[in-house]
């Protein structure tokens, strides 16, 4: 070893930039989903979906103010209490929409009612580990703090 101290980055490893184009994406959606076309343009979904729209854009509202907050404010802190809650959010669309499910494949050759159910299940377990993973991050974030407050 040569003597060298290893320093630990305080600031989340994600760019600004990034963070803002995933918010720019986030309120594109909102628009398409809730402007002109809207969903109601959407041929495979069904008049079911105006059950779960709403916790479509808290998730789409939630993420894109979350990316906003982490190109402004770089905090690992921040950025894992806003995991959780967009986890927990994104974890309480996916169980809704699981189970309205409100999509009409039936045009298709291909079975996407079983990709989108697998999709929405990986979706579920990704949110629950996310929670999880943005739990401890938070735990290791305000540790340190209080290390070197100490």
């Amino acid at each position: 070893m040569s003597g060298e101290t290893r320093t630990q980055r305080s600031a989340p490893s994600t760019s600004a930039g990034g963070n803002v184009m995933g918010s720019l994406v986030n309120g594109v959606l909102l628009y398409l989903l809730n402007g002109r076309p809207g969903w109601e343009r959407i041929s495979f979904l069904t008049p079911d979906t105006a059950q779960v729209i709403g916790i479509v854009n808290a998730t789409l509202v939630v993420s894109l103010v979350a990316g906003i907050l982490y190109a402004v404010v770089r905090s690992r802190g921040l950025q894992a209490i806003g995991g959780v809650v967009t986890s927990a959010v994104g974890l309480a669309a996916s169980i809704k929409v699981l189970r309205v499910f409100p999509f009409d494949f039936t045009g298709y050759a291909f079975d996407w009612a079983l990709v989108t159910r697998v999709v929405l299940i990986v979706s579920i377990v990704g949110c629950a580990i996310g929670i999880i993973a943005g739990l401890a991050m938070f735990g290791r974030a305000a540790s340190a703090n209080t290390l070197r407050r100490a």
